[in-house]
């Protein structure tokens, strides 16, 4: 799937790759203003303040960097890969699982999807 990317960081203006254009603010989103509702009511009924940080230095409540043992291969892992052998085995079919449009003609790639506009479902959540 090899396609050339027209991709420009270029700070010049590029009718391909618009910059500086007006984006408009609509306010904080209701998401965000129910998240923070939400946090103000825990916080309100533990009696505590939720203190979180993203920063990569050491924190003894939030420990970063640390050792992660490696069990090997999860087992559901272990048991797809030798029903996928045993049913490649009865069917005598090996299961293709390229992603590329051209190796791949059964599972076709890139074809046309029309646009019906947003759907209900969406509009209406």
């Amino acid at each position: 799937m090899k396609k050339k990317l027209h991709a420009s960081f270029d700070l010049k203006k590029s009718p391909v790759n618009p910059r500086d254009y007006f984006v408009p603010d609509f306010g904080v989103d209701h998401d965000i203003k129910a998240t923070t509702s939400s946090i103000v009511q825990a916080e309100t009924s533990v009696g505590s303040k939720l203190n979180a940080t993203f920063e990569l230095k050491k924190n003894p409540l939030n420990p970063r960097d640390y050792f992660v043992p490696n069990f090997g291969v999860d087992h559901e892992v272990l048991y797809t890969q030798k029903n996928i052998k045993n049913a490649e085995g009865k069917f005598k079919h090996e299961l293709n699982t390229s992603f590329d449009s051209k190796k791949n003609p059964v599972n076709p790639r890139d074809y046309f999807v029309p646009d019906f506009g947003v759907d209900r479902d969406i509009k209406w959540t």
